[in-house]
C-alpha cells in the first residue's frame, strides 16, 4: 500500500503545484501581454476558427494576419497548440489560456520527474524534487506566463527526453528515447531541436575523449587551424 502511495503522491504534488501557480491568474481572470503573445494568440484564434467550421487542418491564416493568408502554419509547429484551440471552444479565452498553461506544466513536471526516475527506480522523492525545480524555474515561467513564448515553451517539456535518450544511447545503446524527444522538439520549436543536436554532440565528445575513444589533441588542433583560418 505505501509502495502505491509513493508512486502517487508525486504525480497529485506536481498536478496541484502546477494548478497553485496559476490560481492568482485564474482569480483576477486577467493577463499582461505583449511580446509574442500576438503572434501564438492569432495562430490559435484561426485554429479555432477553423474547428468551428469542422476543418481540423490549417494551412493558412484567412481571417487573422490581416485576412492576407499568412502562411505561417506552413513552417512554423502547430502541433501542440491544438489544445489551447480546443479549450476555446468551451471556456473564454483567458481560462482556456490558463488552462492551456496548466496541462504545460503537469507534462513537464511528469516529464521531467519520470524521465529523472528512470535512472534510479527508488530515487522517487530526488525525482520529485528535481521535477519540481525544473518546474518552477524562472526561465519556466518567464516562457509561459511573462513574455508567451510559447514554441519554446513546449520544447522545454522534451529536454529531459533528450539527455534521457543520450543517456540511453550512450550507455545502453538503446536509441528510442533520444528519438521520441528530437521529434516531440520538432512538433515544437526548430530552434531548440537545432541547440539539442548540439547539445547531443558536445555530449557524444566529452564522452568519446572521456573514455579515449578519440584524442583531445586530434579535435581541438583541427577545429583552432580552422577558427583561425575561416
Amino acid at each position: 500500500m505505501y509502495y502505491k502511495l509513493k508512486k502517487i503522491y508525486p504525480i497529485l504534488i506536481i498536478i496541484a503545484l502546477s494548478l497553485l501557480i496559476l490560481i492568482p491568474f485564474f482569480k483576477i481572470n486577467q493577463l499582461g501581454v505583449h511580446s509574442d503573445w500576438s503572434f501564438h494568440a492569432a495562430r490559435v484564434q484561426q485554429l479555432y476558427l477553423n474547428l468551428t467550421r469542422g476543418h481540423f487542418f490549417t494551412y493558412s491564416a484567412t481571417d487573422t494576419f490581416s485576412k492576407v493568408g499568412n502562411g505561417n502554419f506552413l513552417f512554423y509547429p502547430t502541433f501542440f497548440l491544438y489544445p489551447w484551440a480546443f479549450l476555446k471552444l468551451f471556456f473564454t479565452p483567458i481560462a482556456s489560456y490558463l488552462i492551456y498553461v496548466w496541462l504545460l506544466f503537469v507534462a513537464t513536471g511528469l516529464i521531467a520527474f519520470f524521465c529523472m526516475q528512470s535512472f534510479d527506480k527508488q530515487a522517487t522523492w530526488q525525482s520529485l524534487f528535481f521535477a519540481l525545480i525544473y518546474l518552477i524555474a524562472p526561465y519556466h515561467l518567464y516562457l509561459t506566463l511573462n513574455n508567451y513564448v510559447l514554441g519554446e515553451a513546449q520544447a522545454y517539456m522534451f529536454i529531459p527526453l533528450v539527455l534521457l535518450g543520450m543517456y540511453n544511447v550512450i550507455y545502453e545503446d538503446k536509441w528510442v528515447m533520444l528519438a521520441i524527444g528530437m521529434t516531440m522538439m520538432a512538433y515544437t520549436h526548430y530552434v531548440s531541436l537545432f541547440i539539442s543536436v548540439e547539445a547531443c554532440v558536445a555530449i557524444l565528445l566529452c564522452y568519446l575523449i572521456q573514455n579515449k575513444k578519440i584524442e583531445l589533441s586530434k579535435f581541438v588542433i583541427p577545429l583552432a587551424i580552422y577558427s583561425i583560418i575561416y
